[in-house]
């Protein structure tokens, strides 16, 4: 998933007076006339990667920062970020892009400042990429979908197709799939397909009854700690 799918940019004024009024909060913030509070958000594969950050230097577009080593990982990579902090407007957060970071020292450089509607975070679970080849399957009547697994939640699945198959909406039907942890074979819904540069994806929801739920959360729990696993690695 792109990191733009986890936002939306929102004017308030204009480009330049609410980048001006972002800087002026973090002038206060490193002048100490506000508490430090600034949070910055980023997503390794699907798992949020957030951490206190400390202003170090300010300038008229850009910002100094020390922030955590994982962070500096993901930021390197992904060149933009979300900050977070409560004294942004609205319950808005802000996006920047990355001018430099060192992943070594912890240092990092933000410019391009906009107020973004972090959407992420009203995700009603969590998501988890799967960056090895798990075979699914989607039944129904007259209906065969059979791909790789490339995200899961405990009550939805993305599967990558080769193509784009036509087949009605919320089409109910049944989902096969074996996890390392034991089998999924529940009644589920094929919820809509989205097209990809490499054919389309299938986004599949269930509700998953107590063992299931427990297989599936056993499973992104094992995800989750290859990922971070991964992440560090990066810097050691």
């Amino acid at each position: 998933m792109a990191f733009s799918d986890f936002f939306h940019l929102v004017t308030l004024e204009d480009g330049k007076r609410d980048s001006d009024a972002i800087i002026k909060i973090f002038q206060n913030i490193h002048d100490g006339l506000l508490p430090c509070d600034v949070k910055l958000l980023n997503y390794y594969r699907e798992i949020p990667v957030s951490f206190n950050a400390t202003i170090t230097g300010v300038m008229d577009d850009r910002i100094d920062m020390n922030v955590h080593q994982n962070q500096a990982v993901v930021l390197k990579q992904e060149k933009q970020t979300l900050i977070k902090c409560e004294y942004f407007p609205n319950g808005l957060g802000v996006h920047s892009f990355v001018a430099m970071t060192n992943v070594n020292s912890g240092r990092t450089i933000l410019t391009r400042f906009a107020y973004a509607q972090i959407t992420a975070e009203k995700r009603g679970a969590v998501r988890v990429e799967v960056d090895f080849p798990l075979t699914a399957t989607f039944l129904a009547e007259g209906v065969e979908l059979v791909g790789n697994v490339s995200d899961i939640s405990v009550n939805a699945i993305s599967v990558s197709l080769p193509t784009k198959p036509t087949l009605e909406a919320k089409l109910k039907g049944r989902f096969i799939c074996v996890l390392p942890e034991g089998k999924i074979d529940v009644p589920a819904q094929a919820l809509k397909i989205i097209e990809t540069e490499t054919g389309s994806r299938a986004i599949i929801i269930f509700s998953p009854d107590s063992r299931l739920e427990l297989l599936i959360s056993q499973f992104i729990l094992s995800l989750q700690v290859g990922i971070i696993r991964d992440l560090k690695a990066q810097y050691f």
